[in-house]
């Protein structure tokens, strides 16, 4: 019931959740629960996946509401300010929209302040940049299918796909990628896809490259 640590926010003991101004980040969709299955899923412990990185501290920071979405940019602003704040040394945006001020401000607090920064390139099949992928400080991700092809398109919709273009820097598995899911302790079955999915292998592997070399910088 009170802020101890003093930086605004109470009890904020699991991280934060900017989509209800709450300390409770339960996923209600799925989303970022598969996604943090893909990067920090812990391995050898009796249940169905490893994630990139087994050994990694998780903040989570919740920005998107009931409906998969961001209706306050405030809300992805406010969360990336957090989560420097609080020494995250990575962050992982799986969601993009359209480039404002504000978010490109927060984005270059995160770079300056040495943070990685992994961003998903979107769905939507064309080279239209979305945000924060286009922004130069981040690392846009893009999706392959378990062939190696670049998803096209994903298994939920024949008009989608990777997004492309030149603001691109590396592509990772994201379409079929089983993980853990929000509903379930015990059913292994559960799988989403998008460019979401392939931007935590990238920071997943940042972190691994980060914990042999702590001194390394996001470039």
């Amino acid at each position: 019931g009170t802020d101890t640590d003093g930086n605004g926010y109470i009890d904020d003991v699991n991280g934060w959740n900017f989509a209800y101004g709450t300390n409770d980040g339960t996923d209600d969709v799925g989303h970022g629960t598969n996604i943090i299955g893909l990067l920090a899923s812990n391995s050898d412990n009796g249940t169905a996946y490893a994630g990139i990185n087994w050994n990694c501290k998780v903040m989570n920071v919740k920005m998107l509401n009931a409906d998969n979405a961001y209706l306050s940019g405030a809300w992805a602003v406010d969360a990336i300010y957090y989560a420097v704040d609080n020494g995250a040394d990575i962050i992982n945006m799986s969601w993009g929209g359209g480039a404002f001020t504000p978010l490109q401000e927060a984005i270059q607090y995160a770079a300056s302040n040495g943070v990685v920064l992994t961003a998903c390139m979107m769905n939507f099949d064309n080279d239209t940049p979305f945000y924060p992928a286009a922004y130069p400080e981040t690392i846009a991700v893009g999706a392959i299918d378990p062939d190696g092809d670049r998803s096209s398109p994903f298994f939920w919709s024949a008009t989608s796909g990777s997004n492309y273009g030149p603001h691109i820097d590396l592509i990772a598995p994201g379409n079929f990628t089983y993980s853990i899911t929000h509903t379930s302790n015990t059913n292994y079955n559960v799988y989403w896809g998008g460019t979401s999915q392939a931007a935590p292998h990238a920071a997943g592997v940042a972190s691994l490259l980060l914990a042999q070399n702590p001194s390394l910088t996001p470039s």
